[in-house]
């Protein structure tokens, strides 16, 4: 492994590259970022990467907070390979794994938060690190995963279907819309019987915003120990609005209940 000097956004940042590629990004720099639509307040210094345009389509500040700045964000998404421009890649040897412009970003992965402890890197994984080692976000090249030491903020996350709304577990203040009706039928086969896993069943619990932009999920399938039983589990200080369920079918240790809420 050895050392080489990148210049991004004019500020000399050092990578460790291996036979493998990319893998470690030491150094972040002074910039400026959107956090505090998101309540968030950035601690410097702050790490940015540019598309090819030179526009800045992510933000890490020192404490593992990522902004994203495109107007659409889609995660476990279908990554484009070809007739991609301005825009800042993670691939690996085979094909790109995340893709990020001013307009959208392409993320294959989910978005995990307020990570104890991140990954260790492998291959063409990207890790932004401060000054004394401490990783704060992880891009990882395989999966499309992007583990953060704090919280993510930027564009509203679409919803496709029934996975992307159980992986709204994974980023709990995360600002999401449906993009469609969902029929989640498919969910009476999930964990083994137990079927879709509320979200928020456990704290920090559901802090973001989620617009049905009234579209209807449909065929729901619970079925759970507990009482607290729902697309969502517990939420705080949240916003839903516009979405309809149907067909839901809920269940305590195989006996059906009725939900008073989503």
């Amino acid at each position: 492994m050895f050392a080489k000097i990148f210049k991004l956004n004019f500020i000399n940042i050092v990578f460790l590259t291996s036979f493998f590629g990319l893998v470690f990004l030491f150094d972040i720099n002074s910039a400026k970022a959107d956090f505090a639509v998101c309540g968030i307040t950035p601690t410097s210094p702050l790490w940015q990467a540019k598309a090819s345009d030179g526009t800045v389509v992510l933000t890490v500040d020192s404490a593992g907070n990522l902004d994203i700045i495109a107007a659409t964000v889609q995660t476990n998404a279908t990554i484009p390979q070809t007739g991609i421009s301005n825009s800042f890649i993670i691939k690996n040897s085979s094909a790109n794994r995340s893709v990020f412009n001013k307009t959208n970003a392409y993320i294959a992965g989910s978005i995990l938060e307020s990570q104890a402890s991140l990954p260790a890197a492998s291959g063409d994984d990207l890790v932004v690190k401060n000054s004394v080692g401490t990783a704060l976000a992880l891009f990882d090249a395989t999966t499309g995963n992007i583990y953060l030491k704090g919280k993510s903020c930027g564009a509203t996350i679409k919803i496709y279907n029934c996975t992307d709304l159980q992986n709204m577990k994974s980023n709990l203040s995360g600002s999401y819309e449906l993009a469609n009706n969902i029929n989640c039928s498919d969910t009476v086969n999930w964990n083994g019987g137990k079927g879709f896993e509320p979200i928020g069943s456990s704290s920090p619990f559901f802090t973001g915003k989620l617009d049905g932009n009234n579209f209807i999920i449909s065929n729901l399938y619970i079925n759970r120990a507990e009482s607290k039983l729902g697309l969502f589990s517990i939420t705080k200080d949240s916003a839903i609005k516009n979405i309809g369920l149907t067909n839901v079918n809920y269940y305590i240790d195989g006996a059906a209940v009725l939900s008073d809420g989503l």
